[in-house]
């Protein structure tokens, strides 16, 4: 299922929002137009109802997705500097690279969660 957002502009969804507050169509209608669950579609009539003429679908995200901090891109790339030494020695066997090691060893060390490490 698209987002809402995605599929229709703020005016359009407005426009639909009104034909039901007016009683020119059933909210299952509406619902199906949209694409919306019943949770949903209360929670956007909710906010319609509140924010009237400023109602908006429209919205930016407040951070940056799947960035790292700084701080973190250093910690991450010394850890990988250390394994590359390890792995690149003639000395020590290494016939396979363990990557879920490394992301076990980073979380237990520095406390970066592994939702960062994907």
């Amino acid at each position: 299922m698209k987002q809402l957002h995605k599929k229709f502009n703020s005016e359009q969804v407005k426009e639909i929002l009104n034909k039901y507050e007016r009683g020119k169509a059933k909210r299952e209608t509406i619902q199906e137009i949209l694409g919306l669950g019943r949770s949903r579609f209360f929670d956007l009539i909710k906010k319609y109802r509140q924010k009237g003429i400023n109602f908006s679908i429209e919205y930016s995200r407040q951070a940056i997705n799947r960035k790292l901090e700084n701080k973190y891109d250093n910690l991450i790339l010394n850890e990988l500097e250390t394994s590359k030494k390890l792995v690149n020695n003639p000395e020590v066997p290494t016939q396979w690279y363990n990557y879920s090691y490394f992301s076990q060893k980073i979380k237990r060390k520095y406390g970066i969660g592994f939702q960062y490490l994907q």
